[in-house]
């Protein structure tokens, strides 16, 4: 894992209205589970695998947990091959990245302002 991927993974935005249009039709059950398996596209770059014992696993579900909410949930994500993925997280996760390295490129320029360049130090053995 990158610096900048980590940096990222450590926090996600929630858009509130976003998950509350979402969710309206949920269980507390279900949009707890919603929820789960957005934090884990986070983390996952925008994607998880479509297996359903991993989504289940991903919800921390039981199986009857699973088999009552799997089809809501469903509805809000689109499936690639082999993947489930969400516009929104991968929206939001690109202008984070491009957010982090636009910060990590102004903070080496102005360590170089600050410092100038100075030679690597050598390990003294």
């Amino acid at each position: 894992m990158t610096n900048q991927t980590h940096t990222i993974a450590i926090w996600m935005p929630l858009m509130i209205g976003d998950y509350r249009r979402a969710t309206y039709d949920m269980s507390h059950e279900c949009a707890g589970m919603y929820l789960q398996l957005l934090i884990a596209m986070w983390e996952n770059d925008g994607q998880i695998s479509s297996c359903e014992e991993d989504l289940r696993l991903i919800c921390r579900a039981s199986r009857q947990e699973w088999d009552r909410n799997k089809l809501k949930l469903a509805r809000q994500f689109y499936a690639g091959e082999g993947f489930w993925m969400h516009n929104g997280i991968r929206e939001q996760l690109a202008k984070a990245k491009r957010v982090s390295a636009a910060r990590s490129e102004a903070g080496k320029a102005a360590n170089a302002k600050r410092w100038g360049s100075k030679p690597a130090l050598k390990a003294v053995k």
